[in-house]
């Protein structure tokens, strides 16, 4: 708000609101959520930063130790580990939660640089946030989130200023990417549908297509950027890994986040919302048809609809693209100005409720966040929610190496218990184990039909799977285990003395 002679500078409603998000997003950024990959990325970072190398092979795992796997967050993991070294848990999770509320700020300033009006790209921007907070944590998808803010961002900007000194952006910040998290790919799907879609548009005669010359450049660019991949130790084997999830697999067809989205959920919900206010508006606003925002708006809504973690790239892509058809929308609507600025209250008054909003929420957030950022927090959800006694009791008894453990449980068995430790599978999935493993590990879950032969084939000494798994309770039937701790949140088998060697 500029100056002017009227008083000082105060903050307005705008401000206010703007300040109301961001601390919104910062704050259940902070929530002290404890995903169950993050051991594992833990433990690996751990490894990198001791041992000075990157693995090329497995070798937490005891059912597919040699085997080659493509650590392709590396990067991240060491990130990770640096922060829960220099700072506790808290430091991971109050890292992310600053790269998510930064990944949604770049959202919204693509809006108004789009010419969105600044309170509608507000509602827009919570909207975007609600429908993807469902898997915000310290996780390597939130970097991916980040680069892609940015890449859509410098996009619009090139499009618009035609600057190519921005194009040098996509293949330096893609070395990084490629290194951190496989969305990496996702960059360049945008890269190839805004070049496919601008060149539609130059092609169609549309008001402010690039130019030749100005295509050209961004294909040279979008081909520097898929060169740049290839700068990861792995090479080509690391450019090759985002095609695992492409098609169906036995894996994506059973994580939570890799199946379709439940929209008899609230956050998923409100994305079903947005995305019919967007075709409301795509159809009824009168802007000049942009072959660009078809491509972008099919595609990750593709990706949405078919992947639930997906809703949360759509809504950093897309949501910014919501906000300029639906102020059109408006704009083709309204009839007459809005004489209601008349009644409006004294401008003593309005700064004075402004400055006082401001202070309330600087106040009353950080407030609220003093209920759950502490220490205590994140020790009473890790007992709850990981076998944290279980794990005691296993170092403490000196049991066998070779663990089964529920899914979610492998990567902290790793973090607590390697080496003396492995695990039967973990959140790895099929970036390292194939489908028979699954399989194995689901008929033994299950206590189905062979579940016992899946336990001997890999000489297997401990289960610990939570209470009311089907496995504990065919355990407590059979002879050949015993159970040797129990407590609300797991339960721990081991085979009887002699059975196996772990």
């Amino acid at each position: 708000m500029a100056p002017s002679d009227d008083g000082p500078v105060t903050p307005s409603r705008y401000h206010v609101g703007l300040a109301t998000v961001l601390g919104a997003i910062m704050l259940i950024g902070l929530a002290p959520r404890l995903d169950t990959d993050l051991w594992w990325h833990l433990k690996d970072g751990a490894y990198i930063w001791s041992h000075h190398a990157i693995p090329v092979v497995d070798h937490f795992s005891f059912t597919f130790a040699g085997h080659p796997w493509t650590d392709h967050e590396w990067l991240t993991e060491l990130l990770l580990y640096g922060l829960f070294k220099s700072f506790g848990q808290w430091g991971p999770i109050v890292a992310f939660a600053a790269i998510i509320c930064t990944t949604f700020g770049l959202a919204y300033r693509r809006m108004l640089e789009g010419g969105a009006n600044a309170i509608l790209a507000l509602f827009v921007l919570v909207g975007a946030f609600v429908a993807s907070s469902s898997t915000w944590g310290a996780r390597p998808q939130m970097l991916s989130l980040l680069f892609l803010a940015i890449y859509a961002l410098v996009l619009d900007r090139y499009v618009r200023e035609r600057d190519r000194r921005l194009l040098v952006v996509f293949p330096l910040l893609m070395v990084l990417w490629t290194n951190m998290h496989g969305g990496w790919s996702l960059g360049l799907v945008l890269l190839g549908l805004t070049l496919a879609g601008e060149t539609a548009n130059r092609r169609r005669h549309h008001d402010g297509s690039l130019e030749a010359a100005e295509l050209r450049a961004l294909a040279f660019a979008a081909a520097a950027t898929l060169g740049a991949t290839l700068v990861n130790p792995y090479g080509l084997r690391q450019v090759l890994y985002p095609l695992v999830w492409i098609f169906p697999s036995a894996y994506s067809n059973v994580l939570n986040e890799w199946v379709s989205s439940n929209f008899h959920e609230p956050v998923f919900m409100v994305f079903e919302a947005m995305l019919l206010v967007l075709i409301g508006a795509f159809y009824s606003g009168r802007q000049r048809f942009n072959w660009t925002h078809l491509l972008l708006i099919l595609a990750f809504t593709h990706l949405a609809l078919s992947q639930s973690r997906n809703v949360a790239v759509w809504s950093v892509v897309i949501s910014p693209l919501l906000a300029l058809y639906l102020q059109g929308a408006l704009l083709a609507t309204r009839h007459t100005a809005n004489d209601s600025r008349k009644r409006s209250m004294s401008r003593h008054v309005e700064r004075s409720l402004n400055v006082a909003l401001l202070a309330l929420v600087c106040v009353l957030y950080p407030m609220e966040a003093l209920h759950f950022v502490k220490a205590g927090v994140l020790e009473r959800n890790e007992r709850t929610v990981f076998p944290t006694a279980a794990m005691t009791f296993m170092m403490r008894h000196n049991l066998p190496s070779r663990t089964y453990t529920s899914y979610a449980w492998g990567g902290y068995v790793l973090w607590e218990g390697y080496p003396r430790y492995q695990d039967f599978i973990d959140g790895r999935a099929n970036t390292l184990f194939n489908t028979r493993i699954l399989h194995d590990y689901l008929t033994a879950y299950d206590g189905t039909a062979g579940w016992k032969r899946v336990l001997n084939r890999y000489r297997t000494a401990n289960v610990l799977v939570d209470p009311n798994a089907p496995l504990a309770q065919v355990l407590a039937g059979d002879p050949g285990w015993r159970l040797v701790y129990h407590d609300g949140t797991s339960t721990l088998y081991t085979r009887r003395a002699g059975q196996v060697k772990g």
